[in-house]
């Protein structure tokens, strides 16, 4: 009978190299798969949450009939949106003027003609005196704040055209539009002179929106602060703000048209006083940013329809993301003027 013996034999170093070597490579060309799969997959879902918070923000614009606005702050890597909503609104129609079930006391200004106002009547400060809107706590809006009035000044002489005690005031000084709010600043229209004349018709409003207070006339930015670069060309984008602030209102103080001292002359109407009612901010995951570019849009203003407001814009909005690890790979989301992303 014969033996069959196998001889067992083990590998050899440079086979045991030559194996090792190809798992190395294997595991290297996987691991850089992964991560790039990681980087896009993160990418994928930051757009999603951008994406959830513009489509929340037009939804809550075209149920709630008002308008909103959405935010961007590349330096802080968020998107805030915000919900704007009238608070009081007076017609001056009538001597008892209501404004969203809070009725106006008159003091000194006397009603017009139906012909002598903007709008049918309006009330003429001819000899000073004010409109006591009272002081709802709905008056107090310290995430952001909007009032716009048509006025017509009969000089110019320096006068308040609406005043909330110290917390806010706004009027006219050397015929230019001005705003002050507390903790916040002063913008003028004295930036860009664009100037109030007497004796006409002119349509005054203040916005500040938590990052920047702005002065318009006539539908045209007359300054903000903290100001905005000087040379920027009609529809360019404007310049991210630098940091938020927080104005603080007076609580105890009555919401007067005309001015404490009642120093206005001329005439006053449709006066719109609104503000921001709610506040949701998203913070992008460290991986991804927010990219600032001339072709981007770092603020999105939904009218109460739900779509873009023409007064903001006049083409699509266009937010641009990007990883850290590939700043030049982009991703773009596109706004068309219905509001919708498309």
């Amino acid at each position: 009978m014969n033996r069959i013996q196998t001889r067992l034999r083990g590998l050899t170093l440079v086979e045991i190299l030559i194996v090792t070597s190809i798992m190395a490579v294997l595991m290297g060309i996987s691991v850089g798969f992964i991560s790039k799969l990681n980087r896009v997959v993160g990418l994928k879902a930051e757009i999603a949450r951008v994406d959830a918070v513009l489509r929340k923000a037009r939804n809550t614009a075209s149920t709630d009939e008002t308008s909103a606005v959405v935010l961007i702050a590349p330096d802080r890597n968020s998107i805030a949106a915000m919900v704007v909503k009238t608070v009081g609104q007076w017609h001056f129609e009538d001597e008892i003027t209501t404004g969203f079930g809070t009725n106006a006391s008159v003091s000194g200004p006397k009603l017009t003609s139906p012909s002598g106002g903007k709008i049918g009547r309006c009330f003429s400060f001819d000899k000073g005196g004010t409109i006591n809107c009272g002081n709802p706590s709905s008056f107090n809006l310290p995430l952001g704040l909007t009032f716009e009035a048509w006025v017509f000044p009969a000089d110019s002489n320096p006068c308040v055209i609406a005043q909330k005690g110290k917390g806010f005031k706004c009027g006219l000084d050397g015929g230019n539009f001005y705003a002050r709010l507390r903790d916040v600043g002063e913008a003028s229209s004295a930036q860009r002179r664009l100037s109030v004349p007497p004796g006409r018709w002119s349509h005054v409003r203040l916005d500040f929106d938590g990052f920047r207070l702005r002065v318009y006339v006539n539908g045209a930015l007359g300054g903000s602060y903290p100001r905005e670069r000087e040379d920027r060309k009609k529809g360019a984008k404007p310049a991210a703000p630098e940091k938020a602030f927080r104005f603080t209102p007076d609580e105890d103080s009555d919401l007067l048209i005309g001015g404490e001292k009642g120093q206005f002359r001329g005439r006053i109407d449709e006066v719109r006083m609104a503000g921001i009612s709610g506040e949701e901010i998203e913070y992008l995951s460290e991986a991804v940013q927010f990219i600032a570019e001339e072709t981007s849009d770092l603020e999105i203003h939904f009218d109460a329809s739900g779509k873009l407001d023409p007064a903001w814009h006049e083409k699509p909005a266009v937010i641009v993301l990007a990883s850290r690890a590939e700043k030049t790979k982009k991703e773009t989301i596109t706004l068309g003027m219905t509001g919708v992303v498309e």
